[in-house]
């Protein structure tokens, strides 16, 4: 990714990128990148490409996009969140673009609850990498 990419996103999202975002985005490790497309159903995607940050913040702030949270109130995508990943099952994590700390934040399609998944950004890529070191040492015995 570069300057350019990066400008698209927001220019797509009407954000500012958090510095430590445009960072991971501009350098993100190849061997995370390669770890990343392991196929596997618990697969947590961190979005590493601008189309597809693109694609996924029009959907969400599409005018007639709503969805219905735990109390049944019909909600908007906050206006000032960025989405940056997916699972398998439909829910998305995403930044808050408005606070100083880039907590990633997980949002449940079935219930519409935000909740803190990582506390930052660096805890977020650990926990993707954990997760696709498990899985492409999965079956080897390396004791």
């Amino acid at each position: 990714m570069n300057d350019r990419d990066l400008a698209r996103i927001e220019k797509a999202t009407q954000c500012e990128l958090p510095n430590g975002y445009r960072e991971l985005l501009l350098n993100f490790p190849p061997t995370l990148k390669a770890l990343l497309e392991v196929e596997t159903k618990d697969r947590r995607a961190f979005f590493t490409d601008a189309a597809t940050i693109v694609k996924w913040n029009k959907f969400f702030r599409a005018p007639d996009y709503e969805y219905e949270n735990s109390e049944g109130e019909m909600c908007t995508f906050p206006p000032h969140h960025i989405v940056i990943g997916a699972n398998p099952g439909g829910d998305f994590f995403h930044l808050n673009v408005k606070r100083k700390r880039t907590a990633v934040l997980f949002w449940c399609h079935e219930d519409g609850e935000i909740t803190t998944y990582a506390k930052d950004l660096s805890a977020f890529v650990r926990s993707i990498f954990k997760s696709a070191g498990d899985i492409a040492l999965d079956g080897l015995n390396l004791a």
